[in-house]
C-alpha cells in the first residue's frame, strides 16, 4: 500500500484457477499455468508453452500479512529462499 498511496483501495475476490481461466477465455488478460493444466485444457483458452532455456519471470507476491495462515506462511518462506539461491 505504501507504494500504490494512501487512497488506493483494494478489493478483494475469492477465485480459483477455474474461474481465473474463464476471466482469460474471455478475453480479460492472460495467466501462466503449470502443464498439467494445459494438458487438460480449458474451453476458449490456448496453452503456450515457454521454450526457452533461459526464459525468466518477474514475480510480485501479495498476502495478507494478517492472516495466521501456515500454508501461506510456507509457502511465502519456499519462494523467498529459492529466490535467494538464484
Amino acid at each position: 500500500m505504501e507504494i500504490l498511496g494512501k487512497d488506493v483501495k483494494i478489493e478483494t475476490h475469492p477465485a480459483g484457477k477455474q474461474s481465473v481461466f474463464a476471466l482469460v477465455s474471455a478475453g480479460y488478460g492472460v495467466t501462466l499455468a503449470v502443464q498439467s493444466q494445459a494438458e487438460r485444457g480449458f474451453p476458449g483458452v490456448i496453452f503456450r508453452p515457454l521454450r526457452e532455456s533461459d526464459a525468466h519471470l518477474p514475480i510480485r507476491l501479495g498476502w495478507d500479512a494478517g492472516r495466521q495462515d501456515a500454508v501461506t506462511g510456507r509457502f511465502v518462506a519456499f519462494i523467498r529462499d529459492f529466490v535467494r539461491q538464484r
